[in-house]
């Protein structure tokens, strides 16, 4: 689980204690009304944002 900063049709921002550098791939699974939906996605954004808290920004690619 994860605290989510912003979230749109194309990505998703969020917090994590762990650094992901730009251009990893991962996998969101996120819960919706009508179940859960997975997603391959892209890091387009990472910074540190306080000690060992990090911003990562995300952009969907598809499913997997």
């Amino acid at each position: 689980d994860v605290l989510t900063r912003d979230l749109s049709l194309s990505g998703i921002s969020f917090l994590l204690r762990v650094p992901l550098s730009i251009g990893d791939h991962c996998r969101m699974d996120l819960q919706t009304p009508s179940g859960v939906t997975s997603h391959t996605c892209e890091v387009i954004r990472a910074r540190e944002i306080s000690n060992g808290r990090f911003e990562i920004a995300v952009q969907f690619r598809g499913k997997p």
